[in-house]
C-alpha cells in the first residue's frame, strides 16, 4: 500500500468511522462493530436519489478488518436485527460501502 493509501485509510478510521466525529456501533452479523449508516433521507440530501437510492435503502460504510465475508450481491446481511439485501459491495480505501435495502420477505 502506498504512502498516500495508507494516509487515507488512516482518516477513514481515525476521523471519518470515530464515534467522537460520524462513527456509531451498530451490529452486523451478530458483531458490535463501528460504522457509519446513511439512511435514504441523508443520502437524498446529498444527491442519493439520483443514485438509485430508494425509500427502503441505507448504506453502510465500515472498516473492511470489522466486515463479515462479502455474501454478494442478492446475498443477506443482518444490520441491527434487519436482514438486509445486499444491492452493491465495495472497497475504498480500507472502507468497505455496502448498499442495503430491506428484505421485503421479513417486512
Amino acid at each position: 500500500m502506498s504512502a498516500f493509501s495508507e494516509m487515507v485509510a488512516a482518516d477513514a478510521q481515525n476521523v471519518f468511522l470515530n464515534t467522537e466525529e460520524f462513527g456509531e456501533r451498530h451490529t452486523v452479523e451478530g458483531h458490535a462493530i463501528t460504522a457509519v449508516v446513511a439512511t435514504n433521507e441523508q443520502l437524498a440530501v446529498t444527491g442519493g436519489e439520483a443514485l438509485g437510492i430508494d425509500g427502503n435503502a441505507v448504506v453502510l460504510y465500515a472498516q473492511e478488518t470489522d466486515m463479515p465475508e462479502n455474501p454478494g450481491v442478492g446475498g443477506i446481511l443482518n444490520l441491527d436485527g434487519s436482514e438486509r439485501v445486499v444491492e452493491d459491495w465495495n472497497i475504498e480505501m480500507g472502507v468497505v460501502v455496502v448498499r442495503l435495502r430491506r428484505n421485503e420477505a421479513y417486512a
